[in-house]
């Protein structure tokens, strides 16, 4: 069985191992275990059959580099991609949260949402690139040097400790869902409002959406692991 690892990928690599000479790479990774392989085609680790050679669009880079004298590599190539928007990126996962080149379940491109998989992805940040020609091709990714200034203001999450930004992110799911009940129990006297009044059908409506996109946001997560 033949398998390559995406060009796009193989080129944010050697990129991260050249501004990170001396980086951790224990958990870096890119072809599926076992586990992954039992996901089909659920698992951008797993190569894509519909290409002859079965390319690989996942890669795992750990977080770390072993001198201990730069910022997390992690959220370099993080705060690399937020910032280009690369048309080759699908997804990337990272501490407990995931955001995507597309919109999904309401929530804007680019943009941070939860991630409930089982894997939090706190040792090491995965990206996965977009199917075909595009997310194989090859070419820089203007990832920061190591020793780039920081953002004048850091995203105070950014700046959290792993067991901070659990119980940070705990939290915001005990506070998704109790909204969510509170909602759901607002059903039946939506469904009892007038229909005949136009204004109200709507007000009625765009509440049933936000709902939907509130469930949707803590809805476990089937993306790439």
């Amino acid at each position: 069985m033949t398998y390559r690892l995406a060009h796009s990928l193989v080129d944010l690599r050697a990129e991260v191992d050249a501004a990170y000479p001396g980086r951790d790479k224990a958990s870096d990774g890119w072809i599926g275990n076992a586990e992954h392989a039992s996901r089909g085609n659920g698992s951008d680790h797993n190569p894509d059959r519909s290409h002859p050679l079965g390319i690989v669009r996942a890669l795992d880079l750990d977080k770390d580099d072993r001198d201990g004298s730069r910022a997390n590599i992690a959220q370099t190539v993080v705060d690399a991609m937020l910032r280009t928007k690369d048309p080759r990126v699908k997804y990337v996962i990272w501490r407990g949260r995931m955001f995507s080149s597309y919109v999904s379940r309401g929530v804007p491109a680019w943009t941070w949402r939860p991630y409930n998989g089982v894997n939090g992805h706190f040792e090491h940040v995965h990206v996965s690139v977009n199917p075909g020609s595009t997310g194989d091709r090859p070419g820089p990714w203007r990832i920061s040097t190591p020793l780039a200034p920081a953002p004048a203001t850091p995203d105070p999450e950014d700046t959290m400790t792993d067991e901070q930004f659990k119980a940070h992110l705990a939290a915001m799911r005990e506070g998704f869902t109790s909204v969510v009940e509170e909602v759901r129990n607002l059903r039946p006297v939506l469904n009892t409002i007038n229909t005949t009044n136009d204004g109200t059908r709507v007000a009625a409506r765009s509440i049933h959406s936000a709902l939907e996109k509130v469930v949707g946001l803590i809805t476990p997560s089937a993306a790439g692991r």
